[in-house]
């Protein structure tokens, strides 16, 4: 099972990164800086579920005190569709940008919902849904809009509508995997103030995670405001590819440590011996995490030379960002047990520190002026810090 949804991240991410390189290869750099940055809003505004998925993931393997599955998906989806809503109303101040992302977040809301329901009934596949069809339905969107609608511009809006419209036709998928987890369908005893307090209670038990997930998004966004507000989209574009680049040499480890959040959760209800858990958990990303940073090396710089050779840097910036990232998968390896252990203040706390850094420094950038590619290496230091911290902390003290 675990070798398998391995193989099957690694063929749908590898899916989404192909896409990613086809796009910045089609589109003019400014038009891609806004599509990718469009489709990583779109995964920004998740972090609206205030702790909903690992507070289920918390409620099914501690508390197990469960909860209708329907009931839970209609919660949750209310939740999400009110932060889209927020969003969309915002936009006439944040941009245009916004306002697509929060449409294109609203269609996608009935497969966000039903993600932690298929992970705690282990259907791993079927949670990398998501992301493969944000890719799909822009990359549709891209090649529609230049071979076979080229009477309208080539545009960031454009491509959006298009877009829409082949998100819509994945909605059968959405059918079959409903059937598959055999989800009851019906109102009755849904509003109620036991299903009420048991939602509640996921949001109470997931809280210290997300807000973990919470600080991880907003340091990774926090560069991207700064080149979207500041700079350009060029530059944006820029950050946005090797950054996907950097996530993409990551994928084994975070593949494996998705698993785990699972696995360490079982093994906590065991309560069988963790201590050498994870620190075998710790030793095999450690390996990956530098065979596969060495490959991320090799690739960006074949790419930047025969490929993608309008995003001049594109080596550089790869080379100093994946560090930091590839270290932050690495830490990822055994933190979930700080979550079991309801350990995760430290941690979180830490991060939100690291946050805070990276907001100086990219006011600092921007006062000195200096290049945008001293963001990517500063905000990598500050993710190999957490990193470090992390690690010493669960491995050190948690399991002592």
């Amino acid at each position: 099972m675990i070798n398998s949804f391995v193989v099957q991240r690694i063929l749908s991410t590898g899916f989404v990164f192909a896409s990613s390189l086809l796009m910045a290869k089609i589109l003019d750099p400014a038009v891609f800086g806004q599509v990718a940055f469009a489709m990583y809003l779109v995964k920004l505004f998740l972090t609206g579920q205030l702790g909903s998925e690992s507070g289920f993931l918390f409620n099914s393997y501690v508390r197990q005190n469960n909860i209708p599955h329907f009931a839970f998906i209609l919660f949750y989806s209310i939740q999400l569709l009110f932060i889209a809503v927020v969003v969309y109303f915002s936009s006439v101040f944040m941009g245009n940008v916004y306002a697509k992302s929060a449409v294109f977040f609203v269609l996608l809301i009935p497969f966000f919902t039903l993600n932690p329901i298929l992970r705690v009934k282990k259907l791993y596949y079927a949670t990398l849904l998501p992301d493969v069809l944000i890719c799909f339905a822009v990359l549709a969107g891209v090649l529609f809009n230049k071979y076979c609608a080229s009477f309208f511009s080539v545009t960031f809006n454009t491509i959006m509508w298009y877009s829409f419209g082949f998100l819509i036709l994945s909605y059968p998928l959405l059918v079959f995997f409903i059937k598959k987890v055999g989800l009851v369908i019906g109102f009755r005893d849904i509003i109620s103030r036991k299903t009420l307090k048991i939602y509640f209670d996921i949001l109470c038990d997931g809280f210290p995670m997300y807000m973990g997930t919470l600080a991880y998004a907003i340091l990774l966004a926090i560069d991207r405001f700064f080149l979207e507000r500041y700079h350009n989209f060029s530059a944006l574009g820029l950050y946005t590819l090797a950054l996907q680049l950097s996530l993409g040499a990551s994928l084994p480890i975070s593949s494996q440590n998705f698993i785990n959040v699972i696995d360490i959760g079982e093994k906590k209800r065991e309560d069988a011996a963790m201590r050498g858990i994870l620190l075998d958990n710790l030793k095999r990303a450690f390996i990956a995490g530098v065979i596969f940073y060495v490959i991320l090396l090799v690739a960006s710089f074949v790419l930047e030379k025969y490929f993608l050779i309008k995003y001049p840097g594109l080596c550089k910036v790869t080379a100093g960002l994946g560090l930091g990232v590839i270290l932050f998968f690495i830490s990822g390896s055994i933190t979930p047990i700080a979550f079991y252990n309801r350990e995760q203040k430290a941690l979180t706390a830490f991060l939100f520190a690291i946050v805070l850094l990276t907001i100086i420094h990219n006011w600092i950038i921007l006062l000195l002026r200096a290049p945008q590619i001293y963001a990517a290496y500063c905000t990598s230091f500050w993710l190999a810090v957490y990193s470090l911290f992390a690690i010493w902390y669960t491995y050190k003290k948690i399991t002592l």
